[in-house]
């Protein structure tokens, strides 16, 4: 009591939350749509009113009970728009529902009226006419008819789907029917058939002809064999015989004729010849004959000199010619001193041994005899050399001269066993004696003695009795030798030898009184004969040796010589004490020097190094220019110093020492030091250093940082660059350091010069008309962006229908002759032309329209020459008219006027003269009247007819 409480109305709450309702702290309006959370529930719009709020739900949502209002325990609830009617997507449509709204989509084979807009009952789907798809869904060869929501594909009359269990699509399409295949006996027997794209057409085969012309060929009317032996002019030729075969006929020759060319079949063009027996049958006559042909056969007679086996038969290979034997004849043929040798249908005359024909230039006979030959005149050496001849009667006789002996003693002498020379030197000791030498020549032979023996006797001939003795050269008064030498006696010759100390004048000649025995100059001619380091002086037939200035002989004890030589003294064996230190002593042959070490000088220049005047070291360092040369540290070392290269610099040849000669060069790291700056890098060298920098197309991977081998330079993708650096219609590769770019098919630079890039871009080809003869001859281009497409010209077909065109599938022209059945109706010539065909009527028929071509519905009909005025017969004839043709024939007693000839009005029929050219027609003992077209017979005055009630006749004679 003495108070009051304050609470704020519904929909109201404190301002501040934590103080008392006042007038200081009032009542706020609550948003209850931020403040208590989903007061709506679901799917639910949340308006805040001053004290209050509304709820409603979102699109595509009601409320559960529409009779309450909208809270968390009556929310919005999703609508299901699907099961409206009429269906919110309208016919032909698929209804999805989905949370707050629907999706509509078309049945298969329907599709949106207006496609940029969403499917609804105002934009409704409509049936999509897959027919009319430029590329078709039943693909080629079919007829496609549209149905609601789908369509219907069935193949064109010749054709059928290409696998028979799967329905007919762009994936299974229609092939062509192939009749002749599949079809059994489609064109019946003996007929050839050929599959054309859709169809087929059948032609009878060589020697057979349809049975009925107007009618196509089939099973029903099919080809029958053609009689060519009932051709008027004989299908083989002349000589021949004639025999019909299925399909065909057989030719034969009659006997004693054979085919023209053997090779190939009797016909009209390769007619029967004479078969020539002489030349074609091997020895028809038998041997020694000679053949004579005839027409169709030949004649047989024998050689001269041969006579017939038997004469009472014709000579044949049974029957032949044999040899006559002349040297059985009783007079000799071959005359006296010949011999008579009988040969095949001849014989031979041949003269005995020693004779000859008198007359060489004619055969031997009775009348050129045979002769004696003097083989001594007319046979040239017919004893050979060195021999005597002597003639006899048919032969003759050789002996040797003196001083020859025939070769082989048991052989007759002749040119091929000749006589030779006796060969006396053969033992010539036993002719000559000892110490000589024999000479033969032809017939006789000559002794002389060796050089160095004299013969025994000079006033007699050498002989064994008289031999060759030997000469003392060493007893001649004026020495053989000459002076200085020794002269020594041998059996034939001597031998000269110089005095020790001496040698020949000429040692390529032999010592004697003109090549003399002189001084061996040994210290010039003998090589080292002192030794080294020695002197030489020349006696008369001797030397003496000495030893050189600053050498000892070896062994004091023997005589100096090469194997006793003079040595050096070795003044160095203690260097130190005689050239004192940092020095070098050398010794060499007879004396000795001092040298400083390297990096060493003599105290005193002026005077020479010794244990008195000793070596000291030199600094280097000091010299100028540097001994190190540019860019280098020098450091002094005893007697040597050292040389190093500053930073980002070495030595030029790193082989050897730093040095003037061999300076300190700048360190090239872009050459020296690989991969310095990392891959896809340039690195440019500076003096003592070097920078890095990146190739173009790369970039260094942290920029922060120097780029090297750890921070290298990555590639840039320029293909993700916008707009594209290739620019429209191209395709973008990127590569290792720049890109490439490429046109997509159809597509070319601008400036096919040019890369292409952005700025030469990528243009349409036009292959109509940039690429030549694209879709090949016969066929229309039309281009398109990116690409182009072919057709073939009316009148052509490409080549193959499963490829598309092009210069190598190209369109060929469609031979309308082969290809439609029928195609200028029957009883027609069909001419295929390139890109269309021409019909013309075979001979006979003419075209039921002439004003219209000719074709299966205006054909060609048969002509009815019979009614042709004049007759095409002539008179006297009868005209049969024929599919084609016609047939004429003579009327009862005429026959054409040529019965070579068909009839015709050039060749028409004659009256027949049965009086002279059927003989005995009226039979004996009667006159025969011939008339036009007839005859009438009566019997001879005293004659009457056999049967008067008969007409006269060879059957009803006149008795």
């Amino acid at each position: 009591m003495g108070s009051y409480s304050c609470s704020c109305l519904d929909g109201f709450t404190e301002t501040v939350l934590n103080l008392t309702i006042s007038i200081n702290n009032t009542c706020r309006d609550m948003d209850e749509c931020v403040e208590i959370p989903d007061v709506c529930g679901p799917n639910s719009v949340c308006n805040n009113t001053v004290g209050s709020h509304n709820c409603s739900c979102m699109s595509g949502y009601n409320v559960t009970d529409p009779n309450l209002p909208i809270n968390t325990n009556n929310t919005c609830e999703d609508i299901d728009e699907c099961q409206f009617s009429p269906s919110v997507c309208g016919p032909n449509a698929n209804c999805t529902n989905e949370k707050g709204s629907y999706n509509c989509s078309c049945l298969d084979g329907f599709t949106a009226t207006n496609s940029s807009l969403p499917i609804s009952i105002n934009n409704t789907c409509a049936d999509i006419n897959e027919c009319l798809f430029s590329q078709s869904v039943c693909g080629r060869d079919s007829n496609c008819t549209n149905e609601k929501g789908i369509y219907n594909c069935s193949c064109l009359d010749g054709f059928t789907a290409t696998n028979s269990s799967l329905p007919i699509s762009i994936n299974n399409t229609c092939r062509d029917v192939d009749e002749c295949f599949e079809i059994s006996y489609v064109c019946g027997p003996n007929s050839i058939c050929n599959n054309t794209v859709g169809s087929h057409n059948c032609s009878c085969m060589s020697g057979y002809n349809v049975t009925d012309p107007n009618l196509p060929i089939n099973s029903n009317n099919t080809c029958e064999d053609i009689n060519e032996c009932l051709f008027s002019s004989s299908v083989c030729g002349p000589d021949s015989n004639c025999t019909n075969e299925k399909g065909s006929y057989n030719c034969s020759c009659l006997d004693g004729f054979t085919a023209t060319n053997s090779s190939l079949p009797i016909s009209i063009n390769n007619t029967c010849r004479d078969v020539d027996e002489c030349v074609e049958i091997s020895d028809i006559c038998g041997p020694n004959s000679i053949c004579n042909n005839t027409v169709g056969s030949h004649n047989c007679s024998c050689m001269s000199g041969y006579n017939v086996t038997d004469p009472n038969l014709p000579i044949n290979s049974n029957n032949t010619c044999e040899d006559i034997d002349e040297c059985l004849l009783s007079l000799s043929v071959c005359g006296p001193n010949a011999n008579c040798t009988n040969e095949k249908g001849s014989y031979n005359c041949s003269c005995l041994d020693g004779f000859t024909p008198t007359n060489l230039s004619l055969p031997i006979s009775i009348k050129n005899t045979c002769r004696d030959v003097d083989e001594c005149v007319e046979i040239p050496d017919v004893c050979g050399p060195n021999s005597i001849c002597n003639n006899t009667v048919g032969s003759y006789n050789c002996s040797c001269k003196s001083g020859y002996n025939v070769t082989d003693p048991n052989l007759p002498i002749n040119s091929n066993n000749t006589c030779k020379d006796i060969y006396e030197c053969l033992d010539s000791v036993s002719v000559c004696g000892l110490n000589s030498y024999c000479y033969n020549y032809n017939g006789s032979f000559s002794c002389f003695c060796w050089e160095g023996y004299n013969v025994s006797n000079v006033n007699k001939d050498v002989s064994k009795s008289n031999p060759c003795t030997d000469i003392n050269e060493c007893l001649v008064s004026s020495s053989v030798c000459g002076p200085n030498a020794n002269c020594t006696n041998e059996i034939g010759s001597y031998n000269c030898s110089c005095l020790d100390g001496f040698t020949a004048t000429n040692s390529s000649l032999i010592i004697s009184i003109n090549n003399s025995c002189r001084d061996v100059d040994e210290c010039v001619e003998l090589s080292d004969v002192c030794g080294p380091n020695s002197i030489c002086n020349n006696t008369v037939g001797s030397h003496n040796c000495s030893c050189m200035n600053g050498y000892n002989v070896t062994d004091p004890n023997l005589p100096i010589n090469s194997n006793n030589p003079c040595k050096d003294i070795h003044e160095c064996l203690d260097s130190e004490s005689v050239c004192g230190p940092n020095s070098l002593c050398y010794n060499y042959n007879g004396s000795f020097s001092c040298f400083c070490w390297d990096g060493y000088n003599v105290s005193d220049g002026n005077t020479a190094i010794s244990k008195g005047n000793p070596c000291t070291d030199i600094n280097e360092c000091l010299f100028s220019p540097s001994v190190c040369g540019p860019n280098a540290n020098c450091t002094n070392e005893k007697g040597s110093y050292n040389c190093s290269c500053l930073d980002g610099f070495t030595a030029t040849n790193s082989s050897l020492t730093i040095s003037i000669n061999n300076t300190c060069t700048d360190v090239d790291e872009c050459f020296e030091i690989p991969d310095v700056c990392g891959p896809n890098s340039v690195c440019n060298n500076t003096v003592g250093s070097h920078n890095c920098s990146c190739k173009s197309g790369y970039n260094v991977t942290d920029p922060n940082l120097p780029i090297n081998s750890n921070n290298t330079c990555k590639d840039i993708n320029e293909c993700l660059f916008s707009p594209s650096v290739c620019g429209p219609n191209a395709n973008c590769t990127n590569e290792k350091g720049s890109y490439n770019c490429s046109c997509l098919d159809g597509f070319t630079a601008t400036n096919s010069s040019l890369p292409i890039s952005i700025s030469n871009t990528c243009r349409d080809v036009d292959e109509c008309v940039e690429i030549s003869n694209i879709c090949g001859p016969n066929s229309i281009c039309n281009n398109t962006v990116g690409s182009h497409n072919c057709s073939c010209k009316s009148g052509y077909n490409v080549t193959d229908p499963n490829l598309p065109i092009n210069s190598n599938n190209t369109c060929k022209d469609v031979d309308e002759c082969v290809e439609i059945s029928d195609v200028c109706g029957p009883n027609s010539i069909c001419n295929n032309t390139v890109g269309s065909h021409n019909c013309s009527c075979m001979s006979g028929y003419n075209v039921t329209d002439p004003n219209l071509p000719i074709n299966r519905n205006n054909t060609c009909k048969d002509i009815n020459e019979c009614l042709f005025s004049p007759s095409v017969c002539g008179p006297n004839a009868n005209c049969s008219n024929e599919k084609g043709s016609y047939n004429c024939s003579c009327l009862d007693g005429f026959t054409a006027t040529n019965s070579s000839l068909i009839i015709s009005i050039s060749n028409t029929c004659r009256d027949v003269n049965e009086c002279v050219e059927i003989s005995g027609i009226c039979g004996p003992n009667s006159i025969c009247n011939n008339t036009v077209g007839s005859h009438n017979c009566s019997c001879m005055s005293g004659y009457n007819v056999t049967d008067p009630n008969l007409p006269i006749n060879s059957n009803n004679t006149c008795k």
